[in-house]
């Protein structure tokens, strides 16, 4: 290597400039040149004060530079190859698939709340008089001649093929992908989105329709019947809300209640609220008297009355029917026995003290005879256990060893005219909770 020392210091060198790394030990280095040579194109790279971007158009060929930046951006190559077209169910439908209900020869893709059932839609059709309405002309193959015999035999063996044409295409069955696990939507796949449905009650309903031996053998829930009469109503599927609403009836019969069974007093309201919007007024009466007698239901009124999906006029008549209940409760229960508070047993001309004892009461007198009775009720704490569920408690009291303890106190004849009294109370304030709730108008 021959070198040449020149005026200002420098060493020049007859070999080729020799490429530098740009970067050593974590710092930027710019490569070193060569002065006194002619003119030659050496890369610099950019360090922190003077790195650029740099863009070039594609149609002129101009280069235009950006301002200096302190961060060095990160440019990745592009791929050579173009990217794969998405299949055409991901491409055109946001929704995930519901594997139970993904059936591969339906022909109908269903979307509910972006979960997607891949169904039949002459079965649909046909339960459903809102998918007749929404497909008048589909379900049938759409040819505008005769189908040859062949024809007809590869349709009922795949049961439905391409019987849905969407838009824009043909009813050449070699245009249908059928595999499930394809990804790839058929001619007949075009999603229709369902509103007003929520998903989990579409696959309750599903299930009734698929297997309708299903709630013979196990019949539904409370809940389930709630589900499968909302979707039925929105589908107009008789048949299901049918089975739902026989099932419901059971849940609500119209006889008088029995004790009182802690209830939730959401599904009790969620049962109203249905039950009017599908048009079973038959379970209202005894739903409507659920919450009369419900502690924590009035407690919620108290409490978080935003959050009950109650109308204000829906708890104005239960505040009313209340109030009458218990104003009928007290006055049947501090009624004295006998007619007009005097004794109807017996003979009162009868003698001896053992006569007068199982024929007469033990008092004859108006007066006494109220303020014994009532005495007797209030310390026995019937006044405060009965205005809660006055209808149940009726039957309760007659039953209790309290009330067999006023007989030694009373003849036999006034008490069994409060029992028969009591006893057709009951079925009286039963029947008038349709007047106090104006049933026959909903």
């Amino acid at each position: 290597m021959t070198e040449t020392s020149l005026e200002n210091g420098d060493i020049e060198s007859n070999f080729p400039d020799m490429p530098v790394p740009a970067q050593v030990d974590g710092t930027i280095q710019a490569p070193l040149t060569s002065q006194g040579l002619p003119d030659v194109d050496v890369p610099q790279e950019p360090t922190a004060t003077t790195r650029k971007r740099v863009c070039t158009v594609a149609d002129t060929g101009e280069v235009l530079e950006d301002v200096p930046g302190p961060k060095r951006i990160r440019i990745e190559p592009a791929s050579a190859e173009p990217a794969a077209p998405l299949p055409l169910a991901q491409a055109t439908a946001s929704y995930q698939r519901c594997e139970d209900f993904w059936y591969p020869d339906g022909n109908i893709v269903v979307v509910v709340q972006q979960v997607g059932f891949h169904l039949l839609l002459s079965c649909l059709k046909t339960y459903c008089k809102l998918f007749e309405r929404e497909f008048p002309d589909e379900g049938r193959i759409c040819r505008p001649e005769a189908p040859a015999e062949a024809d007809v035999s590869a349709a009922v063996e795949s049961r439905e093929k391409v019987l849905y044409i969407g838009e824009g295409q043909t009813g050449d069955d070699s245009q249908v992908d059928e595999s499930p696990s394809s990804g790839s939507q058929g001619a007949g796949d075009r999603p229709y989105t369902l509103v007003d449905v929520e998903a989990a009650d579409f696959v309750t309903f599903l299930q009734a329709l698929d297997t309708p031996l299903k709630y013979v053998l196990t019949p539904p829930t409370q809940a389930e019947c709630l589900s499968l009469l909302r979707t039925a109503k929105t589908l107009e599927c008789a048949s299901v809300a049918e089975i739902a609403k026989h099932r419901l009836r059971s849940f609500w019969p119209p006889t008088l209640p029995g004790k009182h069974k802690k209830k939730s007093v959401t599904h009790t309201i969620d049962v109203i609220n249905v039950a009017r919007e599908v048009g079973v007024p038959e379970v209202l009466r005894a739903a409507y008297y659920e919450l009369v007698r419900s502690p924590s239901f009035w407690e919620r009124v108290a409490t978080r009355r935003h959050a009950l999906a109650l109308s204000d006029a829906d708890l104005v008549a239960l505040y009313h029917a209340r109030d009458v209940l218990q104003k009928k409760w007290a006055a049947l229960l501090f009624t004295v026995p006998g007619s007009r508070g005097m004794c109807i047993g017996g003979n009162a001309f009868n003698s001896g003290p053992v006569a007068r004892l199982k024929e007469r009461c033990y008092r004859n007198e108006e007066a006494a005879r109220k303020a014994a009775w009532q005495s007797e009720l209030v310390q026995h704490t019937f006044l405060e256990k009965g205005s809660e569920d006055p209808i149940w408690y009726v039957e309760r009291m007659l039953q209790s060893s309290a009330f067999r303890s006023l007989e030694g106190m009373w003849c036999a004849t006034c008490m069994e005219q409060r029992r028969e009294a009591w006893t057709a109370a009951r079925t009286e304030w039963w029947d008038l909770l349709n007047d106090l709730f104006k049933f026959a108008d909903v």
